[in-house]
């Protein structure tokens, strides 16, 4: 038996449209939610971030960019300027409408997180200003920061230990005693020695800050990072404090964020509700890995259902 001409046509237009559903997601974008860019002055300088709103936030995460170019900006692109589609799209997004966060997205002072006098006073001056619009309390505000970024929701959660309920570390160095943090460092001016600085933003010697957090650590391959949140987790469950951690089978990318972001937001909502114990029991193994399908596998799941349809067809034409 053939199949009839009719039946090929229905067949690859089902085809495509299952292609469609896999390939583009459907985007639910409420009229109410927007992503706006805000320009601020901090001491003569402009300093810019971008506010995403949604209709009904109860909470809000303050997101703190990386150092190195390939992951520097958190949204899609590595300009700044008006929102676009691609970063209304981003999984960033996508997780805070979920879960009905609201988020500040910081930008970079390149690699002076560490200094209270430089990164870290412009990132939270930008947490200062979109606050006048969310009026939130402490309670609901989070700090999220990836690399460099995540060392640097690391000082700053030490250095303010009132300001943030929880905090996302990922794959951020931890290691104090390198010398590449204090070379980081490009305004020690708060402090009388480098040492100072070791002492005050030192995780190990804080470690109590954290009792009274949410904090979500996530690693990748990346040996040196790995190590570092090994280290600092293995701290965490020495002193009792209750955390989650994340481990991913990808290296010091994006990916790492982007495939953790939507347990990240999940964790902070479940702060919110007062139902982190629910959170833990649903997520029981601390080396779970959930990664998202990469958009390149699209064309090939399309591909095995054209060869599937095809096999079946020759089955039925063998039997007739």
């Amino acid at each position: 038996m053939t199949m009839k001409p009719r039946s090929i046509v229905l067949t690859m237009l089902i085809c495509a449209s299952i292609f469609v559903l896999i390939g583009i997601p459907i985007q639910a974008n409420p009229s109410n939610e927007t992503l706006t860019l805000h320009d601020i002055d901090v001491a003569g300088t402009k300093q810019s971030y971008y506010l995403y709103l949604p209709s009904n936030p109860k909470g809000a995460v303050l997101i703190i960019p990386s150092y190195i170019a390939n992951h520097e900006e958190l949204l899609d692109g590595n300009k700044w300027g008006e929102p676009d589609q691609s970063m209304e799209n981003s999984p960033i997004v996508k997780a805070a409408r979920e879960h009905q966060l609201a988020l500040v997205f910081a930008q970079g002072a390149n690699n002076d997180w560490y200094s209270p006098y430089n990164g870290e006073k412009k990132v939270l001056a930008c947490l200062n200003d979109a606050n006048i619009t969310l009026k939130l309390s402490s309670d609901s505000w989070f700090i999220y920061g990836f690399s460099m970024g995540g060392a640097g929701a690391l000082t700053i959660s030490i250095s303010h230990p009132k300001l943030f309920s929880g905090l996302y570390i990922g794959d951020g160095v931890m290691n104090f005693t390198n010398q590449f943090i204090i070379d980081s460092v490009t305004d020690l001016s708060g402090w009388t020695t480098p040492s100072e600085f070791f002492l005050d933003a030192n995780p190990y010697r804080n470690i109590e800050v954290f009792r009274d957090k949410t904090v979500f650590l996530a690693s990748g391959t990346n040996a040196g990072n790995l190590l570092s949140c090994d280290n600092f987790s293995q701290t965490l469950d020495l002193a009792n404090i209750r955390h989650y951690y994340y481990r991913e089978n990808d290296s010091h990318n994006v990916y790492l964020l982007f495939n953790s972001v939507n347990q990240t937001f999940d964790l902070f909502s479940h702060h919110l509700a007062g139902t982190l114990d629910q959170f833990y029991e649903g997520y029981t193994s601390p080396l779970k890995t959930k990664s998202t399908i990469p958009w390149g596998v699209n064309p090939i799941i399309t591909a095995v259902i054209f060869l599937a349809i095809g096999w079946i067809a020759k089955k039925r034409r063998n039997r007739c």
